[in-house]
Formats: C-alpha cells, structure tokens, sequence
C-alpha cells in the first residue's frame, strides 16, 4: 500500500460523470481519495454521505470515491444520496492495484483513503478504515 511520502499515480477512469482523471496534483488544495468495495451497501453508504457532508463543510477539498462497479451502479449512487464529488469506476482494479488498494474481500478492494498532497506525494494513507467518522478523520488531516 502507498505510504506517506510515495508519489501518487495519476489514473483516467470511467466515472458517474463521464470520465475522471485522479490526478497526482490538486492545485492548492490536498485532495483525497476514498476507495470503498461496493457503492450501495450501507458501510458504503455511510462513508460517502459523511463524506460529502465533511467535504462541504472544509470549502469542497478536492475528493474522489472509488469502487469496482459500473457507472450505470455509480449514477444511482450518486443521484440516491446527493453526492457531488466523482465515484470513479475501477471495475478492473487497476488503481486500486497500484495504490495498493486490493486484498482478499469479496469484491477484492479495501476499503482506503488517500490525501494526496499539492505536491503529488501521499501525505496520509488510511488503511483498515470504520466507515463511521472516517470521514472527519479525513478532512482533518488534509
């Protein structure tokens, strides 16, 4: 897994949007990236809304969601709980891969974060994650 100080790797992927880029620099805000096994279920449910309601509040920090479902699965998401930042569509779990993201789940991603900082370098990454209060957590360390 990318740890602090590792250079984070820019990606393109399908997202509820179109097409994302998840770029290694973010301008002048860190930027993060939640990487969560399966869009609708209620851990996933509940990240992601604490997620957009964090984000809101820290003056929309750049962020990123992430998961290997389809964009048709990320468009209901996205439109079910109001969120207004890109689930990217890692069906392949290329990313996921190279930021050192999958394991032996069921869906085979981990649920991680990532604040990749203005510089492009991984200032935080967070393994292991409690979808309940993560997202404070997150925001508070960008």
């Amino acid at each position: 897994m990318l740890k602090a100080g590792d250079i984070a790797p820019d990606h393109s992927l399908e997202a509820d949007v179109g097409t994302a880029s998840v770029p290694s620099r973010h301008g002048d805000w860190p930027g993060a990236s939640s990487a969560h096994p399966k869009g609708d279920a209620p851990d996933c449910a509940l990240e992601c809304k604490e997620l957009r309601d964090a984000r809101e509040a820290s003056l929309g920090k750049a962020l990123f969601g992430m998961s290997p479902d389809e964009r048709a699965r990320h468009v209901c998401f996205r439109d079910e709980y109001g969120l207004d930042f890109p689930l990217l569509c890692d069906v392949g779990h290329e990313v996921a891969e190279t930021y050192g993201a999958s394991g032996q789940t069921k869906r085979g991603v981990l649920r991680t974060a990532f604040i990749i900082g203005t510089d492009g370098r991984v200032r935080r990454a967070f393994e292991n994650v409690n979808p309940q209060g993560h997202a404070a957590e997150v925001f508070a360390a960008s």
